[in-house]
């Protein structure tokens, strides 16, 4: 039999707490379960909130380390499994089970080594059991459909990850093929990939994977691609979740993928570390939870995204700002949060402090931005307007990528440049709300391709001549600038393109074989098109 052993670290310090007022607008919802001791994670089954941690009561009646209660009412229920008192660090939901882990070693009196399933219908102990790495400081599962993953110990305290249906409790012929040493914290199935993250090295041997690695979710390969190797300190990478089309990382680090980054790094979709990088007063993160454009941030600091929040912030990933949202009231009293969960409005967090779980209200959290009006195929250098709804008192800050232009009021008039794409994007800020804002963006087409503004070649103000001309033209636009000159020919193939020329300017068409071909010029109001007709250039 393997010894059960548990690091669990321990917070003896007193947080620092200044005699300040709070604006906060999220209160602490009254009627929801109160454990004696710390929440440790959580999973939600439709109005079905499961926590588990290390507590031995629950409203003081007995329910050690695991419970479950109604989401809408805070309804304490009587499913009432006996976990020994080396608690429950990580559930999660796969298929029609319920899969728990933690550092215990016995559940309902059968034994169960770090992990074990229960049927969500009837609440039920499964059958199935295996040895799990139950010394890590959280039991890392991950679940893909209804297929579970996580670190099998073996008799020399190396693991492998593994896969099991939770359907049927049968092992999948999947495994990663390198042995890790040490801790698996957070574990995230991708369908492309098995990220691990903890505190570890891969084989017994330092490398450049150690801590964070990725598996090839069809053959279990390492990918030798991808090691961003954190630096890390006290627990490792301790969180991997998925918002959007990112991943991201949490745990105790400075240091990612060669990068400085403060206990949070977003990564896209083909590996690449993010321009996020939120600002906060300590690098340990403990808990993450994606939520759409935003990512959850729990922890030990006093300032996460920039802003005063203490020890848990809702955090826009597209500023890496802190968003409105601000239980300081509350958490400026916690050692740290370890456990976040959000069903709508509605936060749960697992703190190092009172009360054990946190169940925050209040205003609605931040939504996306209204939509933003105005034309998302432009040709370059033309100007154009961009809006969204007006509301009283508001403020609008707007930014612009591949042109140029500046407002504080909902609306801007932009100046694109050459392309081929742009962005405009605006935060709008509510002061009488808290300062809750909301950010939405376009994403603009730049292209010669694009006829916007196409103005009559009979144009009086625009002038080619002589035409037809053995090879030189003069071309004119009165009181226009021309930002771009293009030449094709019958084929639409571009012949000629000048860019920022003078008005007027010379085209110089002899090399050229006698035929006809198509002139566009650019202005800041749109596309003057011709026709230009080349005859034989006669010595």
């Amino acid at each position: 039999m393997i010894a059960s052993r548990l690091f669990l670290r321990q917070f003896f310090f007193l947080p620092f707490i200044f005699l300040s007022q709070y604006s906060s607008a999220q209160s602490l919802l009254t009627g929801m379960p109160t454990p004696d001791g710390s929440v440790y994670s959580f999973e939600r089954d439709g109005n079905t909130i499961y926590i588990g941690g290390f507590f031995q009561n629950v409203n003081s009646i007995p329910h050690g380390s695991l419970a479950r209660f109604d989401a809408i009412t805070g309804t304490l229920d009587a499913w009432n499994p006996s976990v020994d008192a080396n608690g429950v660090t990580c559930l999660a939901n796969a298929g029609s089970k319920l899969i728990a882990g933690g550092s215990f070693t016995a559940i309902n009196g059968q034994t169960r080594y770090g992990i074990c399933m229960f049927d969500l219908v009837t609440g039920n102990l499964d059958s199935w059991s295996d040895t799990a790495n139950y010394a890590s400081w959280r039991m890392g599962i991950g679940t893909y459909n209804n297929y579970f993953y996580y670190a099998h110990l073996g008799q020399s305290w190396d693991c492998r990850i593994v896969c099991v249906d939770a359907n049927t409790g049968s092992f999948v012929p999947w495994q990663s093929d390198s042995l890790i040493y040490g801790n698996v914290n957070a574990i995230y199935a991708s369908g492309s990939y098995v990220y691990v993250g903890g505190q570890f090295t891969l084989n017994g041997v330092s490398s450049m994977f150690d801590n964070l690695c990725r598996f090839d979710q069809s053959t279990g390969a390492l990918d030798l691609s991808w090691h961003p190797n954190p630096v890390v300190n006290n627990f490792g990478v301790t969180a991997i979740v998925k918002t959007n089309n990112e991943i991201f990382v949490g745990g105790d680090f400075n240091t990612i993928a060669g990068q400085s980054r403060k206990g949070v790094a977003g990564f896209d979709a083909a590996g690449n570390l993010t321009s996020f990088n939120q600002t906060s007063s300590s690098y340990e993160v403990l808990s993450l939870y994606g939520d759409g454009d935003f990512i959850w941030v729990g922890g030990n600091s006093w300032q996460l995204g920039g802003a005063s929040r203490y020890r848990l912030a809702q955090i826009r990933i597209s500023n890496a700002q802190a968003t409105c949202w601000d239980a300081s009231a509350t958490t400026n009293t916690w050692s740290t949060a370890q456990a976040i969960l959000v069903k709508g409005d509605t936060v749960y967090a697992g703190p190092f402090g009172s009360p054990s779980l946190s169940v925050f209200g209040g205003n609605p959290l931040p939504l996306q931005g209204d939509t933003i009006s105005g034309p998302d195929a432009v040709i370059p250098f033309q100007s154009a307007m961009y809006s969204v709804p007006n509301v009283a008192g508001n403020i609008y800050s707007w930014n612009v990528t591949g042109g140029s232009g500046t407002s504080t009021t909902n609306s801007i008039n932009v100046t694109w440049g050459a392309g081929p794409t742009g962005t405009v994007s605006v935060t709008v800020n509510n002061p009488s709300a808290g300062n809750c804002s909301a950010d939405t963006s376009l994403q603009v087409s730049i292209s010669t391709g694009t006829l916007v503004n196409p103005i009559d070649e009979n144009d009086e103000i625009f002038s080619v001549y002589p035409n037809p001309s053995e090879g030189m033209f003069t071309v004119k636009v009165d009181g226009k600038n021309i930002h771009e000159l293009q030449v094709f020919d019958l084929f639409g193939r571009e012949i000629i393109r000048k860019k920022t020329v003078n008005n007027p300017c010379t085209l110089q068409l002899r090399d050229l074989p006698a035929g006809v071909y198509q002139l566009r010029v650019v202005t800041e109001d749109g596309l003057f098109s011709k026709k230009l007709v080349k005859t034989d250039y006669l010595f």
